[in-house]
């Protein structure tokens, strides 16, 4: 075989074949997944891990692309689609939450806000915080049962909403007229309210009523998911100066709920 030959049958292919290999690399690992890490739309962690599973699905394409150049014989074809079998047997579980994985990302499911999972076949929904989106499977942090992880391939058939908590003061008043007459004023109360961090819900609620005392429920919703402390103290004390409620020996129940 003459070196012309070689050079334009073997070694050509060959070289650009590799060098389309390194250029799709850089552009998804320095390129695409950079800019997904930058975003915090996917961690570090995983940024790293589909880097290694695109170098193993590269390695294994130059090989084939190479041995068909080298030896082009169809038994080649025949042993690389028995191997593929092999793997894909082997690791199919993790290919399918990786998979999953890769079409939460597509599908934009934001990181660190309040969801409300509703998974095919189960009547209720798992609410809290999305913590986190990993290759394998995510984190939700809900506050009654801790941290919950959920296999990427369940969330990714499931229902997702995205919602803001809600944060429920339980107003005891000392009954001193008719719960009729408290509403209306309680009503007036919520309506003066004036914050920028809380919506406040107009609609009060009576959450128990007594011979002797009235609870109202009032309803706030943060605007942004961390809210300080001193945001609701504030709003606390604005309803607690009210003189038709601090004349009524007020408590105050603070509960919070994830949707």
């Amino acid at each position: 075989m003459s070196i012309e030959k070689f050079i334009s049958e073997y070694l050509i292919p060959i070289v650009v074949t590799i060098i389309a290999a390194l250029t799709f690399r850089f552009i998804i690992n320095n390129l695409m997944l950079e800019g997904l890490v930058k975003k915090k739309k996917i961690s570090l962690s995983s940024r790293n891990l589909i880097g290694r599973i695109i170098d193993i699905a590269l390695s294994i394409i130059i090989t084939i692309i190479i041995l068909h150049i080298v030896v082009p014989h169809l038994y080649i074809y025949v042993y690389v689609s028995i191997a593929l079998i092999i793997v894909i047997t082997l690791f199919y579980h993790i290919l399918r939450e990786f998979l999953a994985y890769l079409q939460l990302i597509m599908r934009k499911i934001p990181i660190n806000e309040y969801v409300s999972v509703r998974i095919p076949g189960y009547l209720e929904p798992i609410t809290g915080k999305l913590a986190t989106i990993d290759p394998i499977s995510s984190v939700i942090q809900n506050p009654r049962y801790g941290t919950i992880q959920i296999l990427n391939s369940v969330l990714a058939r499931s229902i997702i909403r995205v919602d803001r908590p809600k944060i429920f003061l339980i107003i005891s008043l000392r009954k001193t007229e008719e719960i009729n007459t408290m509403y209306d004023e309680i009503q007036l109360v919520v309506k003066k309210l004036k914050t920028t961090v809380f919506r406040v819900d107009e609609e009060v609620f009576i959450e128990e009523a007594t011979k002797d005392r009235v609870k109202f429920r009032i309803t706030l919703k943060p605007v942004m998911i961390n809210y300080r402390q001193k945001d609701l103290a504030e709003v606390l004390d604005e309803i607690l100066n009210q003189e038709l409620i601090r004349t009524r020996d007020p408590i105050v129940e603070i509960q919070e709920s994830p949707m």
